[in-house]
């Protein structure tokens, strides 16, 4: 049985590159980190890799309510998901709900510029 899930930025990255990942969590407090400016660079590497490969991927929860919901004992801050057959109608469902927020935080963000 293959696995479905994997957790961490190496792992998820690597997986990525090889075209296994098919949706990507990323904890909203991973900034949080005692080195902003590597993360921010590994992140965004993630994030090229995503967009190259056109791998959906959302910001959401934390680290901790990661970890928890994955019974891990470490913080989760991000996971690739390989597989999420049986559960495409909430996956669908997510997406448009992650649509319609960026959207919004996008409208929010212009409106800002001009007031």
């Amino acid at each position: 049985m293959r696995k479905r899930l994997v957790y961490g930025i190496r792992e998820t990255q690597r997986d990525a590159e090889a075209g296994l990942i098919k949706l990507v969590l990323i904890a909203s407090d991973i900034e949080n980190f005692d080195v902003p400016n590597l993360i921010d660079s590994i992140i965004q590497c993630l994030i090229s890799t995503c967009n190259e490969k056109r791998i959906p991927l959302i910001r959401a929860s934390t680290r901790k309510k990661f970890s928890k919901a994955l019974s891990k004992s470490g913080l989760v801050s991000l996971v690739g998901i390989r597989d999420y057959s049986g559960a495409e109608v909430l996956v669908n469902d997510i997406l448009e709900l992650n649509l319609i927020k960026e959207t919004a935080e996008k409208q929010i963000n212009q409106e800002s510029l001009f007031a």
